[in-house]
């Protein structure tokens, strides 16, 4: 497609393969072949000493972000692990006899045997996860941070879990059904409550950590990839920041 500057033949006219019948404008096309070599051009030249100082510098400030980024993470893995172990703790546990134990037992009335049953054996769960959770914190560093926070992810969303199956069953107590007080019956809602407030502000935190450490890692990775495009031709400093 384009402008038709100039027809070469009218019709009747006898053609054989090959004959040019019209010719376009090339304007355009040589507008936009000098821009390609111009773009060429820039990119194939030495990078001056400024430029090669703003290309380190591009990199330089993404790994800081990127340090810091996975410090955040780090910390965040930490502090989830101590807001949930404290939900649990602190305040799911008050429900419990010998919640720590092999054979924990919910103390206040459910809705059956099996509901009974289930929320044992979830709190039983929720022991491996702290547990597993405890033992991964010894090598949590900025080295692993991606995978940690992931983990930190996965850790917390089991807990609530948890903690949002017990939450019916601590909301459909009353003095007539559970033998329990209002008082005591609004102090377990109360825990409840706050424990379930602890775990969401976890989930938050972790939740801007990972995403806050995926967004330095594209923007590190990005700088490393424009600096080494800048300096393709020059092997030794395109190699200094390989990924």
């Amino acid at each position: 497609g384009g402008v038709i500057t100039k027809i070469y033949v009218k019709v009747g006219d006898a053609v054989r393969v090959g004959d040019p019948i019209a010719s376009l404008d090339s304007a355009n096309d040589r507008a936009a072949l000098a821009s390609a070599q111009a773009t060429l051009a820039d990119m194939s030249r030495s990078l001056t000493p400024q430029e090669l100082a703003v290309q380190h510098a591009n990199v330089d400030i993404a790994k800081v972000s990127l340090d810091n980024a996975a410090r955040d993470a780090v910390n965040a893995f930490h502090d989830g692990y101590v807001k949930a172990q404290g939900a649990v703790v602190n305040y799911a546990d008050s429900l419990f006899t010998n919640p720590q134990s092999a054979n924990p037992t919910i103390d206040i009335r459910t809705e059956s045997a099996v509901q009974q049953s289930s929320i044992n054996a979830e709190r039983v769960a929720i022991s491996d996860t702290l547990n597993n959770w405890s033992a991964e914190l010894a090598t949590a560093s900025t080295s692993n941070a991606a995978g940690v926070i992931s983990d930190a992810r996965g850790y917390l969303l089991t807990v609530k879990s948890f903690m949002n199956d017990l939450a019916p069953i601590v909301n459909g107590l009353n003095p007539g059904n559970s033998g329990l007080s209002q008082s005591a019956i609004n102090a377990y809602v109360a825990a409840m409550n706050s424990g379930l407030t602890a775990l969401n502000a976890a989930v938050d935190s972790v939740t801007a950590a990972q995403t806050g450490l995926s967004a330095a890692k594209s923007a590190y990775d990005q700088a490393v990839s424009n600096y080494n495009l800048k300096l393709s031709g020059n092997s030794v400093d395109a190699c200094r920041y390989g990924n």
